[in-house]
C-alpha cells in the first residue's frame, strides 16, 4: 500500500474517529487479490456501504476494476480455494525446509567429528530437533540419556537393503565429480567400526549415500509439488535454499566433505527439469 495517493483517494473513518486515506486503485487490487475486505492496517472490516462507496469512486476515476461489493458475496468460493492453496504451499515449503535442514546437517557433520546429536539449527528451516538426539550409557555424551550405540540416522541408513541402495546408486553419480564417484552402497561396507562410533562424525561416502537415497528423493517430490502450483514460488525457494546452505558471507558453511557442490549440482539439475520425481520412484 506504499504508493502515492494520487488524485483518487478513498477515505475510511475508523471507529476511533481517525481518518485514513488509500489510493483507490491499490486498495481495490488488494481486496480482489487477497479476498480480505478489511482495512489493511487495522484489519477493521469494511461495511457494505464502504464497499459501495469504493465502487462508486472506482467508476468516477475511470478505472477498469470489478466491483468489490459483488466480489465479496459472489466470489467467496474462489477466495476460499485461493486461501487453501496458499496454506498448502506454505505447508509444503515447511516440509521442504526440513529436508534442506537435514542436508545442512549432513554437510556440517561430514568429516567434522561432530556427534550426530549436535544438529545445527540455523534459522527457521530447522523446525524440529533430531529424533533420538540424546545419547546415554555406553558411548553417552549426554548424562542420563537413553542407551544408543548407533546414531539414529545411521541406523536408518543401515536398514536400507543392498538392493534398494544399488537401485538408487546411479542417481547419485550424476551429481558427483567423475574422480569422486563412490562405490555402490552395498559394496562400500557400511558397517560401523568402534573407532567410527567414538569419532561421531559422518563418513563422506555415507553422507553421499544419505543424500542420494533419502534427502534428494524427498526434496524432488516436494519441490515439484510446489512448482506444479506456483512456478515463481518454487524458484524463490531454490534461491533461498542455496543462500541458506552457503551460510553468511562472514562465516560460510564448513564443507569438509565437499557436499555443497553435490547439493547445488542437484538443485541446478532439478531447476532445469533434468530430475523428476519419477526418477526416484514417485508417480
Amino acid at each position: 500500500m506504499l504508493t502515492k495517493l494520487g488524485p483518487h483517494q478513498f477515505c475510511f473513518m475508523r471507529p476511533n474517529s481517525s481518518p485514513v486515506r488509500y489510493n483507490v486503485g491499490s486498495l481495490v487490487d488488494y481486496m480482489l487479490s487477497t479476498g480480505n475486505f478489511v482495512e489493511p492496517e487495522s484489519r477493521i472490516p469494511f461495511s457494505d456501504e464502504d464497499l459501495k462507496r469504493l465502487d462508486l469512486q472506482v467508476a468516477q476515476a475511470g478505472l477498469a476494476r470489478p466491483s468489490v461489493f459483488h466480489a465479496k458475496y459472489h466470489a467467496a468460493r474462489r477466495f476460499e480455494e485461493q486461501l487453501f492453496k496458499q496454506d498448502a504451499l506454505t505447508g509444503l515449503e515447511r516440509l521442504l525446509g526440513q529436508v534442506v535442514a537435514d542436508m545442512l546437517h549432513c554437510v556440517e557433520e561430514c568429516g567434522s567429528g561432530i556427534a550426530p546429536s549436535g544438529r545445527t539449527s540455523r534459522g527457521p528451516l530447522a523446525v524440529r530437533g533430531v529424533r533420538g538426539s540424546s545419547r546415554g550409557a555406553a558411548g553417552s555424551r549426554v548424562p542420563g540419556g537413553p542407551t544408543r550405540s548407533v546414531p539414529g540416522w545411521r541406523q536408518r541408513l543401515l536398514s536400507l537393503t543392498a538392493q534398494d541402495q544399488n537401485q538408487r546408486h546411479h542417481h547419485m553419480l550424476a551429481f558427483l565429480p567423475p574422480q569422486e564417484e563412490p562405490s555402490p552402497p552395498a559394496a562400500a561396507g557400511l558397517e560401523l567400526g568402534q573407532g567410527d562410533r567414538d569419532k561421531g562424525g559422518m563418513d563422506p561416502d555415507e553422507a553421499q549415500v544419505l543424500l542420494a537415497t533419502q534427502h534428494f528423493p524427498a526434496f524432488s517430490d516436494l519441490w515439484h509439488q510446489i512448482k506444479n502450483e506456483d512456478v515463481e514460488f518454487s524458484q524463490h525457494c531454490l534461491q533461498h535454499y542455496r543462500t541458506y546452505l552457503s551460510g553468511p558471507p562472514n562465516k560460510p558453511t564448513k564443507d569438509c566433505g565437499d557436499l555443497l557442490n553435490i547439493i547445488f549440482a542437484f538443485f541446478d539439475e532439478i531447476e532445469k527439469g533434468k530430475v523428476r520425481p519419477q526418477d526416484f520412484g514417485f508417480i
